[in-house]
Protein backbone atom coordinates (compact mmCIF):
# COMPACT_ATOMS: atom_id res chain seq x y z
CA UNK A 1 0.00 0.00 0.00
CA UNK A 2 1.35 3.39 -0.94
CA UNK A 3 1.91 6.07 1.65
CA UNK A 4 -0.67 8.18 -0.04
CA UNK A 5 -3.27 5.61 0.89
CA UNK A 6 -2.45 5.91 4.65
CA UNK A 7 -4.49 8.04 6.99
CA UNK A 8 -3.50 11.69 7.06
CA UNK A 9 -2.19 11.59 10.66
CA UNK A 10 0.20 8.77 9.76
CA UNK A 11 1.38 10.51 6.62
CA UNK A 12 2.18 13.64 8.62
CA UNK A 13 4.14 11.60 11.14
CA UNK A 14 6.27 9.96 8.45
CA UNK A 15 7.56 13.35 7.33
CA UNK A 16 9.08 14.25 10.75
CA UNK A 17 12.36 12.37 10.23
CA UNK A 18 14.30 10.61 7.50
CA UNK A 19 15.11 7.64 9.74
CA UNK A 20 11.51 6.46 9.92
CA UNK A 21 10.98 2.76 9.38
CA UNK A 22 7.79 1.06 8.68
CA UNK A 23 6.61 -2.07 10.33
CA UNK A 24 3.81 -4.13 8.93
CA UNK A 25 1.03 -4.50 11.44
CA UNK A 26 -2.51 -5.57 11.14
CA UNK A 27 -4.88 -2.68 11.57
CA UNK A 28 -8.45 -3.81 11.83
CA UNK A 29 -8.89 -6.20 8.87
CA UNK A 30 -6.24 -4.67 6.59
CA UNK A 31 -2.50 -4.82 6.63
CA UNK A 32 -1.04 -1.35 6.95
CA UNK A 33 2.44 -0.04 7.53
CA UNK A 34 2.77 1.64 11.01
CA UNK A 35 5.82 3.85 11.45
CA UNK A 36 8.19 3.17 14.36
CA UNK A 37 10.08 6.20 15.75
CA UNK A 38 13.48 6.51 17.37
CA UNK A 39 14.08 9.58 19.57
CA UNK A 40 17.02 11.60 18.23
CA UNK A 41 16.96 14.36 20.86
CA UNK A 42 17.54 14.60 24.62
CA UNK A 43 15.74 16.36 27.48
CA UNK A 44 17.03 17.48 30.91
CA UNK A 45 14.94 14.81 32.59
CA UNK A 46 15.83 12.08 30.07
CA UNK A 47 19.29 12.61 28.56
CA UNK A 48 20.21 10.76 25.41
CA UNK A 49 21.47 7.28 25.97
CA UNK A 50 25.24 7.25 26.16
CA UNK A 51 25.50 11.02 26.62
CA UNK A 52 27.65 12.77 29.23
CA UNK A 53 24.62 13.86 31.18
CA UNK A 54 23.37 10.32 31.56
CA UNK A 55 26.83 9.06 32.48
CA UNK A 56 27.26 11.75 35.12
CA UNK A 57 23.83 10.98 36.48
CA UNK A 58 24.44 7.26 36.79
CA UNK A 59 28.10 7.61 37.80
CA UNK A 60 29.38 4.84 35.56
CA UNK A 61 32.10 4.45 32.95
CA UNK A 62 31.37 5.29 29.33
CA UNK A 63 33.41 4.65 26.24
CA UNK A 64 33.73 7.19 23.48
CA UNK A 65 35.08 6.22 20.07
CA UNK A 66 36.34 8.74 17.59
CA UNK A 67 35.52 8.39 13.92
CA UNK A 68 39.17 8.81 12.91
CA UNK A 69 40.25 5.42 14.24
CA UNK A 70 41.98 6.73 17.40
CA UNK A 71 42.17 4.60 20.49
CA UNK A 72 39.06 4.74 22.57
CA UNK A 73 39.36 6.71 25.78
CA UNK A 74 37.70 5.62 28.93
CA UNK A 75 36.64 8.43 31.28
CA UNK A 76 34.94 8.30 34.61
CA UNK A 77 32.86 11.23 35.84
CA UNK A 78 31.17 11.40 39.17
CA UNK A 79 28.30 13.58 40.12
CA UNK A 80 29.39 16.38 42.42
CA UNK A 81 27.34 18.77 44.51
CA UNK A 82 28.47 22.31 44.99
CA UNK A 83 28.31 23.70 48.54
CA UNK A 84 28.13 27.41 49.16
CA UNK A 85 30.72 28.93 51.43
CA UNK A 86 29.23 30.26 54.69
CA UNK A 87 28.54 33.96 54.57
CA UNK A 88 30.86 36.02 56.69
CA UNK A 89 29.26 37.62 59.77
CA UNK A 90 28.75 41.31 59.36
CA UNK A 91 30.97 43.26 61.69
CA UNK A 92 29.06 45.80 63.84
CA UNK A 93 29.85 49.42 63.30
CA UNK A 94 31.86 51.46 65.76
CA UNK A 95 28.78 53.43 66.85
CA UNK A 96 26.82 50.26 67.56
CA UNK A 97 29.74 48.86 69.57
CA UNK A 98 29.97 52.03 71.67
CA UNK A 99 26.21 52.04 72.30
CA UNK A 100 26.25 48.40 73.37
CA UNK A 101 29.14 49.05 75.74
CA UNK A 102 27.39 52.09 77.24
CA UNK A 103 24.19 50.08 77.70
CA UNK A 104 26.09 47.29 79.43
CA UNK A 105 27.77 49.77 81.78
CA UNK A 106 24.38 51.32 82.62
CA UNK A 107 22.96 47.88 83.44
CA UNK A 108 25.93 47.11 85.68
CA UNK A 109 25.61 50.45 87.48
CA UNK A 110 21.88 49.89 88.06
CA UNK A 111 22.55 46.41 89.44
CA UNK A 112 25.25 47.74 91.78
CA UNK A 113 23.00 50.57 92.96
CA UNK A 114 20.13 48.17 93.62
CA UNK A 115 22.38 45.81 95.56
CA UNK A 116 23.80 48.71 97.58
CA UNK A 117 20.34 50.01 98.47
CA UNK A 118 19.22 46.54 99.52
CA UNK A 119 22.30 46.20 101.71
CA UNK A 120 21.72 49.60 103.31
CA UNK A 121 18.06 48.77 103.97
CA UNK A 122 19.06 45.48 105.60
CA UNK A 123 21.60 47.25 107.81
CA UNK A 124 19.02 49.87 108.78
CA UNK A 125 16.50 47.19 109.75
CA UNK A 126 19.14 45.43 111.80
CA UNK A 127 20.07 48.66 113.60
CA UNK A 128 16.42 49.40 114.38
CA UNK A 129 15.94 45.87 115.64
CA UNK A 130 18.94 46.16 117.94
CA UNK A 131 17.78 49.58 119.09
CA UNK A 132 14.34 48.26 119.99
CA UNK A 133 15.84 45.30 121.81
CA UNK A 134 18.17 47.60 123.73
CA UNK A 135 15.35 50.00 124.61
CA UNK A 136 13.21 47.09 125.73
CA UNK A 137 15.91 45.73 128.00
CA UNK A 138 17.22 48.98 129.44
CA UNK A 139 15.73 50.65 132.47
CA UNK A 140 14.33 54.15 132.27
CA UNK A 141 14.93 57.09 134.57
CA UNK A 142 12.22 55.71 136.85
CA UNK A 143 14.04 52.38 137.11
CA UNK A 144 11.40 50.49 135.08
CA UNK A 145 11.83 48.47 131.90
CA UNK A 146 9.77 49.08 128.78
CA UNK A 147 7.58 46.09 129.58
CA UNK A 148 6.88 47.46 133.05
CA UNK A 149 6.17 50.91 131.63
CA UNK A 150 3.63 49.45 129.21
CA UNK A 151 1.90 47.69 132.07
CA UNK A 152 1.86 50.92 134.08
CA UNK A 153 0.54 52.95 131.11
CA UNK A 154 -2.86 51.19 131.33
CA UNK A 155 -5.21 50.69 128.35
CA UNK A 156 -8.18 53.08 128.35
CA UNK A 157 -11.10 52.55 125.95
CA UNK A 158 -10.97 54.44 122.69
CA UNK A 159 -13.26 57.38 122.07
CA UNK A 160 -15.12 56.79 118.80
CA UNK A 161 -14.78 59.59 116.27
CA UNK A 162 -18.09 58.77 114.63
CA UNK A 163 -19.82 60.54 111.74
CA UNK A 164 -22.92 60.05 109.61
CA UNK A 165 -20.92 58.33 106.86
CA UNK A 166 -19.22 55.94 109.31
CA UNK A 167 -22.55 54.99 110.87
CA UNK A 168 -24.14 54.40 107.46
CA UNK A 169 -21.19 52.35 106.16
CA UNK A 170 -20.94 50.26 109.35
CA UNK A 171 -24.63 49.46 109.14
CA UNK A 172 -24.40 48.34 105.51
CA UNK A 173 -21.35 46.13 106.08
CA UNK A 174 -22.79 44.70 109.29
CA UNK A 175 -25.97 43.72 107.47
CA UNK A 176 -24.11 42.21 104.50
CA UNK A 177 -20.67 40.93 105.62
CA UNK A 178 -20.36 38.55 102.66
CA UNK A 179 -20.21 41.51 100.24
CA UNK A 180 -16.71 42.38 101.46
CA UNK A 181 -15.47 38.98 100.32
CA UNK A 182 -17.05 39.38 96.88
CA UNK A 183 -15.40 39.87 93.51
CA UNK A 184 -14.79 43.59 93.93
CA UNK A 185 -13.51 43.35 97.49
CA UNK A 186 -13.57 46.23 99.97
CA UNK A 187 -12.94 48.85 97.27
CA UNK A 188 -16.06 47.95 95.34
CA UNK A 189 -18.13 47.78 98.53
CA UNK A 190 -17.00 51.27 99.57
CA UNK A 191 -17.90 52.65 96.13
CA UNK A 192 -21.34 51.07 96.21
CA UNK A 193 -22.09 52.25 99.75
CA UNK A 194 -20.81 55.75 98.94
CA UNK A 195 -23.15 55.89 95.96
CA UNK A 196 -26.06 54.93 98.20
CA UNK A 197 -25.04 57.51 100.81
CA UNK A 198 -24.89 60.30 98.23
CA UNK A 199 -28.41 59.46 97.10
CA UNK A 200 -29.84 59.88 100.62
CA UNK A 201 -32.13 62.78 101.33
CA UNK A 202 -31.18 65.55 103.76
CA UNK A 203 -33.58 64.24 106.42
CA UNK A 204 -32.05 60.75 106.22
CA UNK A 205 -28.55 62.18 106.56
CA UNK A 206 -29.64 64.20 109.60
CA UNK A 207 -30.86 61.01 111.26
CA UNK A 208 -27.45 59.41 110.72
CA UNK A 209 -25.80 62.57 112.12
CA UNK A 210 -27.86 62.24 115.31
CA UNK A 211 -26.91 58.60 115.64
CA UNK A 212 -23.24 59.50 115.20
CA UNK A 213 -23.43 62.12 117.95
CA UNK A 214 -25.15 59.65 120.26
CA UNK A 215 -22.48 57.01 119.65
CA UNK A 216 -19.72 59.54 120.32
CA UNK A 217 -21.41 60.69 123.53
CA UNK A 218 -21.76 57.07 124.67
CA UNK A 219 -18.07 56.36 124.06
CA UNK A 220 -17.06 59.54 125.93
CA UNK A 221 -19.21 58.56 128.92
CA UNK A 222 -17.66 55.10 128.92
CA UNK A 223 -14.17 56.65 128.78
CA UNK A 224 -15.00 58.95 131.70
CA UNK A 225 -16.35 56.06 133.78
CA UNK A 226 -13.16 54.11 133.11
CA UNK A 227 -10.97 57.04 134.22
CA UNK A 228 -13.00 57.63 137.36
CA UNK A 229 -12.77 53.93 138.14
CA UNK A 230 -9.01 54.40 138.66
CA UNK A 231 -7.40 56.52 141.32
CA UNK A 232 -5.90 59.90 140.45
CA UNK A 233 -2.43 58.59 141.39
CA UNK A 234 -2.83 55.62 139.02
CA UNK A 235 -3.76 57.92 136.14
CA UNK A 236 -0.83 60.22 136.97
CA UNK A 237 1.63 57.30 136.94
CA UNK A 238 0.10 56.05 133.70
CA UNK A 239 0.66 59.44 132.07
CA UNK A 240 4.27 59.52 133.33
CA UNK A 241 4.87 56.06 131.85
CA UNK A 242 3.24 57.10 128.58
CA UNK A 243 5.48 60.16 128.35
CA UNK A 244 8.58 58.00 128.84
CA UNK A 245 7.41 55.53 126.17
CA UNK A 246 6.94 58.38 123.70
CA UNK A 247 10.44 59.66 124.43
CA UNK A 248 11.91 56.19 123.87
CA UNK A 249 10.27 56.14 120.40
CA UNK A 250 9.48 52.46 120.59
CA UNK A 251 7.25 50.80 118.03
CA UNK A 252 3.69 52.05 118.45
CA UNK A 253 4.74 54.91 120.73
CA UNK A 254 2.16 57.22 119.14
CA UNK A 255 -0.68 55.24 120.66
CA UNK A 256 0.44 56.18 124.17
CA UNK A 257 -1.27 59.54 124.29
CA UNK A 258 -1.96 61.22 127.65
CA UNK A 259 -5.04 60.02 129.48
CA UNK A 260 -7.52 62.85 129.91
CA UNK A 261 -8.43 63.18 133.59
CA UNK A 262 -10.59 66.07 134.76
CA UNK A 263 -9.17 65.70 138.28
CA UNK A 264 -5.63 66.48 137.13
CA UNK A 265 -4.21 69.76 138.41
CA UNK A 266 -2.72 72.40 136.15
CA UNK A 267 0.59 73.85 137.16
CA UNK A 268 0.65 77.62 137.70
CA UNK A 269 2.24 79.68 134.96
CA UNK A 270 5.55 81.40 135.61
CA UNK A 271 6.00 85.11 136.26
CA UNK A 272 7.17 85.82 132.70
CA UNK A 273 4.25 83.92 131.13
CA UNK A 274 1.85 85.86 133.38
CA UNK A 275 3.42 89.12 132.16
CA UNK A 276 3.21 87.97 128.53
CA UNK A 277 -0.45 86.97 129.00
CA UNK A 278 -1.32 90.42 130.34
CA UNK A 279 0.35 92.09 127.35
CA UNK A 280 -1.62 89.89 124.97
CA UNK A 281 -4.95 90.60 126.71
CA UNK A 282 -4.26 94.35 126.70
CA UNK A 283 -3.67 94.30 122.92
CA UNK A 284 -0.03 95.42 123.08
CA UNK A 285 1.15 92.55 120.87
CA UNK A 286 1.87 93.49 117.27
CA UNK A 287 3.25 91.56 114.32
CA UNK A 288 3.90 87.85 113.98
CA UNK A 289 4.32 85.41 116.86
CA UNK A 290 8.16 85.43 116.76
CA UNK A 291 8.13 89.22 116.73
CA UNK A 292 5.71 89.30 119.68
CA UNK A 293 7.90 86.91 121.69
CA UNK A 294 11.00 88.95 120.90
CA UNK A 295 9.32 92.20 121.93
CA UNK A 296 7.94 90.69 125.16
CA UNK A 297 11.39 89.37 126.10
CA UNK A 298 12.96 92.77 125.49
CA UNK A 299 10.35 94.57 127.61
CA UNK A 300 10.63 91.96 130.39
CA UNK A 301 14.39 92.44 130.61
CA UNK A 302 13.97 96.21 130.86
CA UNK A 303 11.63 95.90 133.87
CA UNK A 304 13.12 96.49 137.30
CA UNK A 305 12.94 94.14 140.27
CA UNK A 306 10.16 96.13 141.93
CA UNK A 307 8.10 95.89 138.71
CA UNK A 308 8.66 92.14 138.44
CA UNK A 309 7.92 91.61 142.13
CA UNK A 310 4.15 91.57 141.63
CA UNK A 311 4.38 88.83 139.00
CA UNK A 312 6.64 86.69 141.17
CA UNK A 313 4.41 87.10 144.23
CA UNK A 314 1.35 86.05 142.21
CA UNK A 315 3.24 83.00 140.98
CA UNK A 316 4.32 82.01 144.50
CA UNK A 317 0.74 82.33 145.73
CA UNK A 318 -0.59 80.08 142.95
CA UNK A 319 2.23 77.59 143.51
CA UNK A 320 1.43 77.27 147.22
CA UNK A 321 -2.23 76.57 146.42
CA UNK A 322 -1.17 74.03 143.79
CA UNK A 323 1.05 72.17 146.28
CA UNK A 324 -1.76 71.92 148.83
CA UNK A 325 -4.23 70.58 146.27
CA UNK A 326 -1.63 68.21 144.84
CA UNK A 327 -0.94 66.60 148.19
CA UNK A 328 -4.65 66.30 148.95
CA UNK A 329 -5.36 64.67 145.57
CA UNK A 330 -2.38 62.34 145.12
CA UNK A 331 -1.50 61.68 148.74
CA UNK A 332 2.11 62.89 148.54
CA UNK A 333 3.85 66.25 148.13
CA UNK A 334 4.43 67.67 144.69
CA UNK A 335 7.94 67.25 143.25
CA UNK A 336 10.31 70.02 144.20
CA UNK A 337 11.11 72.68 141.66
CA UNK A 338 13.92 75.22 141.44
CA UNK A 339 13.33 78.53 143.15
CA UNK A 340 11.74 81.16 140.94
CA UNK A 341 12.22 84.23 143.14
CA UNK A 342 13.98 87.11 141.37
CA UNK A 343 17.66 87.59 141.93
CA UNK A 344 18.71 90.90 143.42
CA UNK A 345 20.65 93.06 141.03
CA UNK A 346 24.00 94.29 142.24
CA UNK A 347 24.82 97.89 141.58
CA UNK A 348 28.27 99.30 141.42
Amino acid sequence: MLPTQLPLRLVAATRLTTSTTFVARSLLTRRVLVPSFTRLYATPAKPKKGSIGETAKRGRTTKTTSTTGAKPKTTTRKATTKTKAPAKAKQPSKTATLKAAAKQRAVERAAKSKAKKAEQAAKKREREKQKRAKAKAQTTSSGLTVKELKAQALAPPKVASSSAWIVFYAGRVRNNPSAVRGAGGVTQVVKDVKREYDNLSSSEKESYERRAKEEKADSEREYKRWVEGHGAEDIRKANVARAQLRRLKIRGAKQYKPIQDERALKKPISAYLRFNKERFQSGQHRGSVPEQAKESGRVWKELGDHEKKDYYEAYEKDLAAYNREYEALYGHPAPKKAATTPKAKTTT
